[in-house]
C-alpha cells in the first residue's frame, strides 16, 4: 500500500512539474514583440547646441556629431543647402514626434522583455529546486539576456541620434545635419534589427526549447 502511495505521489509531483512548464509556455504566447514603423523626414541643422544643456551633455553630443560627420561626409550645392534650410523646422518637428513615439513604445516593449526574463528565471529556479536539468533554460536565458542587452544599446544609440538631430540648429550647416540624418537612419536600422532578433527568438528558439523540455518531462513522467 505504501509503495503504491509513494508511486502515486511521485506521479502527481511529475504532473505538477509538467503543468508548471506548460503554463509558462502558454504565457509566452501572449508576448508579441512589436516592430517600430517609424517615418523619417529630410532634415538639416547646425552643430550649435542649446545653452541650457549641461557641459557633459554638450560634450557627448559634440563627439557624436563629429563621428557622424566622419561616417557620412556630405557635400551639398547651394540650391540643396537652401532647400534644406527652408524645410528644416518642419522636419525637426517630425523627428521630435518620432522620438516621443519611440520613448513611449520602447517602454512597453522593455516591460515585455523584462517579464519574459522573469518567467525564464522562475522556470530555471523551479527546475533547480526539483533537481531537473536546467541546461535548456540556462541557454535560453543567456541568449535572451544577450539579445536584450543589444536591444538596450541600440535603443540608446537611436534615441541619442534623434536627440542630436532635433537639438542642433537647423540653418547654419545643412551638410552637418544631413550627416546626422543619415546617422539617424543607420541607428534606426540597428535598432529595428535588434527588435526583430528578439521577435525571432521568442517565435523559434523559445518555442522549440520549451517543446523539448515538455517532451523530456513527459518522457520522465511516463517512465516513473
Amino acid at each position: 500500500y505504501l509503495n503504491r502511495q509513494n508511486m502515486a505521489y511521485a506521479t502527481i509531483k511529475q504532473m505538477k512539474k509538467l503543468k508548471f512548464i506548460l503554463i509558462i509556455l502558454a504565457l509566452f504566447a501572449f508576448f508579441p514583440v512589436a516592430t517600430f514603423a517609424i517615418e523619417e523626414g529630410e532634415t538639416e541643422a547646425t552643430t550649435e547646441v542649446t545653452a541650457t544643456e549641461d557641459p557633459e551633455t554638450v560634450e557627448a553630443r559634440s563627439e557624436r556629431i563629429e563621428r557622424a560627420k566622419k561616417a557620412f561626409p556630405i557635400r551639398l550645392n547651394e540650391k540643396e543647402k537652401t532647400r534644406l534650410s527652408d524645410r528644416c523646422a518642419k522636419a525637426q518637428e517630425k523627428l521630435i514626434k518620432i522620438a516621443d513615439a519611440l520613448d513611449t513604445r520602447s517602454l512597453i516593449i522593455t516591460k515585455k522583455y523584462d517579464l519574459i526574463e522573469v518567467h525564464l528565471i522562475a522556470v530555471q529556479k523551479r527546475l533547480t529546486t526539483q533537481e531537473i536539468d536546467t541546461s535548456i533554460i540556462d541557454l535560453l536565458l543567456t541568449s535572451f539576456q544577450r539579445l536584450t542587452s543589444q536591444y538596450d544599446s541600440a535603443l540608446v544609440d537611436y534615441q541619442n541620434a534623434l536627440d542630436d538631430a532635433t537639438q542642433v540648429g537647423c540653418t547654419g550647416e545643412p551638410e552637418v545635419f544631413k550627416a546626422l540624418l543619415e546617422d539617424v537612419r543607420a541607428k534606426r536600422q540597428v535598432f529595428v534589427n535588434s527588435v526583430e532578433a528578439i521577435k525571432n527568438f521568442t517565435l523559434t528558439d523559445l518555442k522549440t526549447s520549451f517543446d523539448a523540455l515538455r517532451a523530456r518531462l513527459k518522457s520522465g513522467n511516463e517512465e516513473s
